[in-house]
């Protein structure tokens, strides 16, 4: 199989994606790829090396982690919270 890019799209939670691409097997593929690799919304955070939403071990293609946004103020409005 060869690819000259790849688009790793990304809907929900990060635990759950990696949880899926572990038992395809991607998990090893994706950060041995020579070519260029397009991570989008949670196809971006999975590639991280962990992410606070579901407290979930990354690929760790990037040596940072993913943390939720944080505000004390109410007014703020953050996505996924109440």
């Amino acid at each position: 199989m060869a690819a000259d890019k790849v688009l790793l799209p990304g809907v929900g939670d990060a635990s759950v994606a990696l949880a899926s691409l572990r038992s395809l097997g991607l998990d090893s593929v994706i950060p041995s790829l020579k070519c260029p690799v397009l991570g989008i919304c949670v196809g971006m955070q999975v590639m991280c090396r962990h992410s606070e939403e579901g407290d979930a071990a990354g690929l760790g293609i990037f040596g940072t982690d993913v943390v939720r946004f944080r505000s004390d103020d109410p007014s703020v409005k953050i996505p996924g919270t109440a």
